[in-house]
């Protein structure tokens, strides 16, 4: 018998068979509004720190200005995250 489980491989970070699939690039462009969930790896705790916080700040910033996109709102909680992503122009080709 393999000593390897079948929960293993669920649990494999970069085993993507259980991703929700990505929409087509239409449902983010413009004026979509995604809201976004993102769970930490097994629902590992204490990486929510005020060195995380500061950091994770800073990189939405950058994001949100490289890809046109504004995040008025997000909540990380100490598994997880919930984030809103909108389209900051009507551009359709962004």
């Amino acid at each position: 018998m393999n000593s390897t489980s079948s929960n293993d491989r669920m649990r494999d970070p970069l085993n993507r068979a259980f991703y929700l699939p990505r929409l087509a690039r239409e449902h983010y462009q413009a004026g979509a509004v995604v809201h976004w969930t993102l769970t930490t790896f097994d629902r590992a705790r204490g990486w929510l720190t005020p060195s995380f916080h500061c950091r994770f700040r800073e990189l939405m910033l950058h994001v949100a200005a490289r890809e046109n996109l504004v995040c008025p709102i997000y909540c990380l909680m100490p598994d997880h995250l919930h984030l809103i992503w909108m389209g900051y122009t009507w551009n359709l080709t962004s």
